[in-house]
């Protein structure tokens, strides 16, 4: 194989494909990305057998097809560290040289064969723009569970179908939703739960693109751009009836600007505790008065004023946190 590429394109490609292999593993060619040089379409491909990364290389001019598998983190450094533009690959056998005008490297390779075989994207799915699923990622991959015994909420459920893409997300102890239209999505409602970390290589993989296409597979679940395919196997278990829990109708509502109301909960969020940590939100009169206190500690009390409709007579306790984690994202209106 030889190649002669653009530093920064091929850097970037590469970055994309070893944000998912891992530096220690019982196999050790996981750490490595494989590079496949092909005429019509250069690509650089990892995978810790969760999820796999197809990133496509651009500015490559392939003068000798053929694969490679090198060490991740030494390709990325070995990238990172050469000023010049330009960057010649050439391998033979278990033996590589990547030169440019200002450096020259010589690395032993691992066997391609023993890679794992990388599927390439299948064809349908539906297209998003990609600014839907960052701000609906936001809005609830941080209420996912994080315990190794919890499995099945350890991801985010995404539904595509009946013309939106919906995620969810829960912990057992706060559930987030997040849906938007999306009038192409017009078949029966198809359903993964997806790793955190799969949502996360896919904005990362799609920086700067307009449209992600999305499709929800038996056995994986793909994302593909411009730049890159990234597939992920689906987290195992049945998803909890989140719609059972959302409540469909309520005694009232109160309005009051995003900032605003974080401000009050961080203002008495100082106060809430260290272990049991609890806040008192009431509402009346016109304003939300938000307390919080700690015996031998001392008191919080801080009010803002709000549009209620309804019920103006509502007392409850919070986790501090789990209402800052639900406003942080939201636009500051």
């Amino acid at each position: 194989m030889r190649i002669v590429c653009h530093r920064e394109a091929l850097l970037n490609g590469v970055s994309i494909a070893s944000s998912v292999a891992p530096s220690r593993s019982t196999r050790p060619i996981l750490s490595g990305v494989k590079i496949a040089a092909k005429k019509k379409q250069s690509v650089a491909l990892a995978t810790d057998l969760e999820i796999a990364v197809c990133a496509r290389l651009a500015e490559v001019i392939v003068e000798r097809e053929g694969e490679v598998v090198l060490t991740a983190q030494t390709l990325v450094e070995i990238l990172r560290s050469i000023e010049a533009a330009e960057v010649t690959i050439d391998c033979e056998g278990r033996k590589c040289r990547i030169t440019s005008e200002d450096a020259e490297y010589e690395l032993v390779t691992d066997d391609p064969t023993d890679f794992p075989e990388i599927g390439p994207a299948g064809r349908g799915g539906v297209s998003v723009p990609r600014g839907f699923l960052e701000e609906m990622f936001q809005r609830t991959a941080f209420a996912a569970a994080r315990d190794v015994g919890r499995y099945a909420i350890n991801g985010v459920l995404v539904e595509v179908g009946g013309g939106e893409i919906r995620f969810v997300a829960t912990d057992g102890r706060r559930l987030a939703v997040a849906v938007r239209a999306l009038p192409d999505a017009t078949s029966d409602t198809r359903r993964a739960i997806v790793p955190v970390k799969a949502l996360q290589e896919c904005l990362r993989g799609s920086e700067g693109e307009e449209t992600v296409r999305v499709l929800i597979e038996d056995a994986r679940i793909v994302f593909s751009s411009e730049s890159a395919d990234i597939a992920a196997k689906p987290v195992e278990g049945d998803f909890p009836d989140y719609e059972a829990v959302v409540p469909q109708e309520s005694l009232g509502r109160a309005e009051v600007a995003r900032g605003t109301l974080y401000a009050a909960i961080k203002k008495a969020s100082v106060m809430s505790g260290d272990e049991m940590r609890a806040i008192q939100i009431s509402i009346h009169d016109g304003k939300i008065e938000v307390t919080a206190q700690v015996e031998g500690r001392g008191a919080a009390k801080t009010a803002i004023a709000a549009e209620i409709e309804g019920n103006d007579d509502v007392t409850v306790d919070f986790n501090p946190d789990y209402v800052a984690d639900f406003l942080k994202p939201l636009p500051n209106q």
